[in-house]
């Protein structure tokens, strides 16, 4: 990989990451709107959906969903 291309990806990167999501943006409006419980409470249900998606994505149950080129 040539350096400017490393540069470019390390730059569009940092841009995605700089950037917030629709999900940030709904936690900090549900913060700002009703308050610091409520806030914890999407943060909290926000993570929760996370971690649910990311155990679910991992196991052949839930990819058996998906068809794809992925076969037992």
């Amino acid at each position: 990989m040539a350096l400017t291309h490393l540069v470019a990806f390390n730059i569009a990167l940092l841009a995605a990451i700089a950037s917030p999501g629709p999900a940030l943006l709904m936690a900090i409006k549900t913060t700002l709107g009703a308050g610091r419980r409520a806030g914890i409470a999407v943060g909290a249900g926000l993570g929760l959906v996370a971690a649910l998606w990311t155990r679910c994505w991992g196991s052949r149950r839930c990819l058996s969903f998906f068809p794809g080129p992925i076969r037992s």
